[in-house]
């Protein structure tokens, strides 16, 4: 029977090994909450930058179609 256990012991013990290292070696894994906040934070900057690009690009279109000599109907390009 206690050759059973030291079975069941080494075992246990591999199996552990190779899931720490599995885990160690995700190089995507940030423990660090700083870090993780930061890039979220420039994720967040660059899609707002893009929906504005986004919509100024829009007004711009919209305003070439609406044109007519004048500056009736004219939308104000976004900023911000």
């Amino acid at each position: 029977m206690d050759i059973i256990y030291v079975i069941m012991l080494v075992f246990m013990t591999g199996s552990f090994c190779i899931m720490s290292f599995l885990i160690g070696s995700n190089k995507k894994m940030t423990i660090n909450p700083i870090q993780n906040y930061k890039e979220h934070k420039e994720v967040q900057e660059r899609k707002k930058e893009a929906d504005l690009k986004s919509r100024q690009t829009k007004t711009m279109l919209e305003n070439i179609d609406r044109y007519d000599g004048t500056s009736r109907g004219q939308k104000d390009i976004p900023l911000d």
